[in-house]
């Protein structure tokens, strides 16, 4: 099991990030069930080399917060606890609707690793 943070009545995570070799601990990814995919703020990510390059594909991404352009790239591991998933897709983003995040855990990670959220207990399981 997972626990989750409730700060400011919204659910966060602890996420690993793997990229050509180096990983980075991405403390405040709020768990988004509404978030059709998984996007963390470009700026954070660049200190592993995670970063935008010209044949990338470019997204749009559209929600309550407005529209946001996207680059899509694949990590070579995502990990929340002791769960990872290889090779996962994610979107890079300004993420300028919020500075104190470092990403957002949509329902793609979710749907894909068959995650059940308790809000009772306020944990994550499968």
């Amino acid at each position: 099991m997972i626990p989750l943070r409730l700060e400011k009545r919204l659910l966060f995570v602890s996420v690993l990030l793997e990229f050509e070799g180096k990983t980075l601990v991405c403390p405040r990814v709020m768990l988004d069930t509404g978030s059709v995919a998984t996007v963390f703020r470009t700026e954070y990510v660049q200190q592993i080399g995670l970063e935008p390059h010209l044949t990338d594909r470019i997204r749009v991404m559209r929600g309550i917060g407005g529209i946001e352009t996207v680059i899509e790239k694949s990590v070579d591991r995502i990990t929340v606890g002791d769960w990872s998933m290889y090779q996962f897709p994610i979107q890079l983003g300004l993420m300028d609707y919020d500075s104190t995040l470092d990403g957002i855990l949509g329902l793609d990670f979710l749907l894909a690793s068959k995650t059940v959220i308790d809000l009772n207990r306020m944990v994550l399981s499968r």
